[in-house]
């Protein structure tokens, strides 16, 4: 209903532990309703030094000789979420806008692999290469092919749900005489 928080722990900020309406809050829910509501913060916060810290180590080596230095790739990491975070007050759409990040973990990165791995291999042992002892039926290009296939579809209309269908809203709004 209306009075749904979009972030689901936020829904817990007037938790009454069942008291009657206009007498005062038992402690206990004063206390679960508190940790609720601060739970995403606590272990996003926990997190974000570690995931920071792997990201920064991966990109360092990616970065020009110049800015090859740990602390540059650790504030190239940590800034664009922080500035994102900044600039967005939509904690709902700020969710929304990292999970699309998840198609490429989940989607693109592991097809892209497989791919190189199936390259790699013809190439150091040629043809014989394409059939390993770990080879299955979802070793070659085409379900490599149906994978990123499936991923850039779901990826595109979920874009275009929370990207491109409120910005086109908002364009067709804002002009004059539609």
């Amino acid at each position: 209903g209306p009075d749904t928080a979009p972030l689901v722990t936020l829904n817990f900020e007037l938790f009454t532990g069942g008291a009657p309406a206009g007498t005062a809050r038992p402690l206990w829910a004063r206390v679960v309703a508190g940790w609720v509501t601060l739970l995403p913060l606590l272990t996003t916060t926990a997190a974000f030094p570690l995931f920071n810290g792997v990201l920064a180590a991966n990109l360092v080596h990616a970065l020009p000789p110049k800015l090859a230095t740990p602390t540059v790739a650790a504030a190239l990491c940590a800034l664009p979420p922080l500035l994102l975070t900044g600039a967005v007050t939509d904690t709902t759409f700020l969710f929304q806008l990292c999970g699309l990040s998840g198609f490429a973990i989940v989607f693109f990165v592991p097809a892209a692999l497989q791919h190189a791995s199936l390259r790699a291999s013809v190439a150091r042992w040629g043809e014989a290469g394409r059939d390993t002892p770990h080879s299955t039926c979802f070793s070659g290009a085409r379900p490599v092919l149906a994978v990123v296939a499936l991923g850039g579809a779901a990826f595109a209309q979920n874009a275009w749900t929370l990207l491109l269908r409120p910005l086109l809203a908002s364009l067709v709004g804002a002009a004059p005489g539609l």
